[in-house]
């Protein structure tokens, strides 16, 4: 059974774009639509100790939909 079957897309970190656990569809819509992305807790740890400056830049600089790119590439590879 896929996700898609059973209400969940995959929770990608918009950082290390990596797909770290699942989320169910109508949160991760409404994530989408109020322009939101997740960050997994290993990046949230560089952005507190390391590199804020950093990833706070790219982060400002990823076009509105980056996030919702990173989801549709993940949704797309898991077939």
């Amino acid at each position: 059974m896929s996700g898609k079957q059973i209400g969940v897309s995959p929770l990608v970190c918009v950082v290390c774009e990596q797909p770290v656990g699942v989320i169910n569809t109508p949160a991760l819509e409404e994530m989408l639509n109020y322009g939101e992305a997740y960050i997994c807790t290993a990046c949230a740890g560089l952005i507190d100790d390391e590199d804020k400056g950093g990833i706070e830049s790219f982060l400002e600089g990823c076009p509105p939909d980056y996030y919702a790119y990173l989801v549709q590439q993940a949704i797309t590879a898991q077939g």
